[in-house]
């Protein structure tokens, strides 16, 4: 169930100041309403929050195939130094002789656990803030019969960089209501937009 402040996220008529967070600029206070808000302007502020998901979304999906091969190779690897290090303490022992090489070799493959895991752990945290994100969009957009459908195109530039192109149509009684474009480019090392080139253009059906 969408709560009250999620209305005011991508309506039009909220603002947001530091101290007393978002608020609706009709009554300079907290949303009270129950369910339903009869003022709620849908437009430039539900696209970009749907865009961000969205894009959030597609970046995700192309790290999900790098994120499982690193799993898997590190894990492979860790058990490939511990089976190589027991099988060569078993070999010493067997010869009489007492050698720490093993222990360190083990010691080795043990380390390389966490590197298969925790880039494992760090996706799964970050693809359930982008569900959950998406989540509360779609909860209050389907209490006002709304959708949307949308495009997303990402393309390698200059060194980091990605260019992204965003098409999204918002839907109304799967009618289109509103539509959407953007152009901007992201940082991939810094993981922040650079540059926004439209600026988002939003055309009133």
């Amino acid at each position: 169930m969408a709560k009250p402040i999620d209305h005011c996220v991508v309506c039009e008529l909220s603002q947001k100041d530091k101290q007393f967070g978002r608020s609706c600029q009709l009554t300079n206070d907290k949303p009270k309403f129950i369910q339903h808000c009869d003022k709620i302007n849908f437009g430039k502020n539900a696209f970009r929050q749907i865009e961000e998901v969205i894009f959030k979304e597609k970046m995700m999906k192309n790290k999900k195939f790098l994120t499982i091969l690193n799993c898997i190779i590190f894990f492979t690897l860790g058990m490939a130094f511990i089976s190589m290090g027991y099988l060569l303490g078993d070999y010493i022992i067997s010869l009489g002789v007492f050698a720490s090489a093993p222990l360190v070799i083990m010691f080795i493959g043990f380390l390389f656990f966490p590197l298969s895991v925790g880039p494992v752990r760090s996706y799964l945290t970050e693809n359930k803030i982008v569900d959950d994100r998406k989540k509360r969009i779609m909860n209050v957009l389907n209490l006002y019969q709304m959708d949307y459908d949308a495009v997303v195109e990402i393309e390698k530039q200059n060194h980091d960089f990605l260019g992204v192109n965003v098409q999204i149509k918002l839907l109304k009684n799967n009618k289109v209501y509103q539509e959407y474009s953007n152009q901007f480019e992201y940082n991939n090392s810094e993981k922040m937009i650079r540059r926004d080139v439209l600026g988002g253009f939003v055309d009133q059906i």
